[in-house]
């Protein structure tokens, strides 16, 4: 029997969990079992485990027939985290929960899956900006502009990413940030962007920095959605992090890179971003607009309710 271990150190990012699946990718004809090792795992991110997750998930679409071995970690808060997390349960693993579910109302909500239908991401933004917006209280102007980056997002993989198994996001509350990470398996920026006549002979890097651009699509639609993402994120001073095929891409309140990912096989897209909670934004700079018109109507409507609103009128 043929395997593979990975292993999860304590606040191990994405970059290396990637590196560390080449193996399995490289070698996944003759492979009969792929063993994570939590066991020194003393804290993981939500963005990590995401990640995690889709690449297990990849790997059991890919090969159904391949044992999946999880050693659990050797810590007791690590261990309940990740089986909330539903890491056990998208994964289909049996695994006997020692603890009480409660509302998804808290610090985190779970990993969650979604298929490729049309319209499907909605009803999961609307829940989700719901649960944030009664846990973190944000200003109006941040919580509509997170739902707006959370739509086009979403959108972005229904449209292009072929994956098959849909796409995964979670998000997590923390200190006085909350970080939200969408990741799928599908075929990557670089090659869904190179579709576009207009782009085919750009690198995997180069399409990565090209498709946070306004206007830079497939072919396909207005080419806004991560554009709009990466706008708040730059108005929040947050940070965002991408990891697709090739190439990562940062956004930083200093700084904005992109680079070769070296020793990575993956196809698939990881977008973190990690919003300020304290840092508001203008609703006007993210659209780029000074006509009340063409903000959202969801938007408007909500600083009906709010006195002295109709200074914007």
């Amino acid at each position: 029997m043929e395997l593979v271990s990975i292993r999860i150190d304590s606040n191990i990012d994405v970059h290396t969990l990637l590196e560390r699946f080449k193996l399995v990718f490289l070698n996944i004809a003759r492979l009969d079992e792929v063993e994570v090792n939590f066991s020194p795992c003393k804290f993981i991110s939500v963005t990590t485990l995401t990640a995690l997750i889709t690449l297990l998930k990849h790997i059991q679409t890919i090969k159904p027939a391949i044992h999946l071995k999880i050693i659990e970690p050797a810590f007791d808060s690590t261990r309940i985290y990740i089986a909330r997390m539903d890491f056990y349960r998208i994964l289909g693993i049996d695994y006997k929960e020692m603890f009480v579910r409660h509302s998804e109302i808290g610090r985190f909500m779970p990993v969650r899956n979604f298929q490729l239908t049309t319209g499907s991401h909605y009803e999961i933004v609307d829940n989700t900006i719901e649960i944030i917006k009664q846990k973190c209280e944000l200003k109006p102007e941040l919580l509509y502009g997170l739902d707006m980056a959370f739509n086009e997002m979403l959108d972005n993989i229904n449209e292009h990413s072929q994956s098959q198994n849909g796409g995964f996001f979670a998000v997590q509350s923390k200190h006085n940030t909350i970080e939200i990470c969408i990741a799928d398996s599908g075929i990557g920026i670089a090659e869904s962007l190179r579709k576009n006549k207009l782009y085919n002979k750009l690198t995997d890097q180069e399409c990565l920095e090209k498709a946070w651009e306004k206007g830079v699509s497939d072919g396909n639609g207005q080419g806004n959605g991560l554009y709009i993402a990466a706008r708040l994120i730059r108005l929040n001073g947050g940070l965002l992090s991408a990891f697709s095929k090739g190439a990562g891409y940062i956004i930083s309140p200093l700084d904005t890179s992109s680079f070769v990912l070296k020793n990575v096989y993956w196809p698939g897209t990881i977008i973190t971003l990690s919003i300020m909670r304290q840092n508001n934004i203008d609703m006007f700079d993210l659209l780029e607009t000074n006509d009340v018109a063409e903000l959202p109507v969801n938007y408007t409507d909500s600083l009906d309710e709010i006195d002295g609103a109709d200074v914007l009128w």
